[in-house]
């Protein structure tokens, strides 16, 4: 669509910025840092595949006979295989945007919510949204 900004070149250090990634098979590939950040808000982890123990060997050995190898990370290089599945998760839990960003400021002295509101201006500076 050539819609300028929105490459995947452009978004990808926006997505790297806000991301948690705590996988540790992800983390200790070494191209980590080409896909994944680790300091962002948003937490991923991966499911908790423990409930399927006797399914998830069998389902990989059977891909792997056809030809697909597993992956742990389906952001990365690889893009045909089995793939391990991430979420935004914390502790196991469902982790949205606003557990992970509000909660972070909460006790911000310049943050105020307002719930409802109808915004009719964006005070911006330097393409930043500074306030409403």
């Amino acid at each position: 669509l050539n819609n300028s900004g929105w490459s995947y070149e452009e978004l990808l250090p926006l997505f790297k910025k806000a991301e948690n990634m705590t996988d540790p098979e992800v983390l200790a590939d070494p191209d980590f840092d080409k896909y994944h950040g680790r300091s962002g808000y948003i937490t991923l982890e991966s499911y908790d595949y423990k409930a399927e123990t006797d399914f998830i060997p069998i389902f990989k050995k059977a891909m792997n006979e056809i030809g697909y190898n597993y992956y742990p990370d389906i952001n990365a290089k690889h893009k045909r295989g089995l793939f391990k599945l991430h979420a935004t998760l914390r502790n196991k839990r469902r982790c949205s945007s606003a557990k992970a960003y509000l909660s972070s400021g909460q006790n911000r002295y310049n943050l105020f919510i307002s719930t409802h509101s109808l915004v009719t201006k964006v005070i911006t500076h330097d393409n930043k949204a500074l306030g409403v």
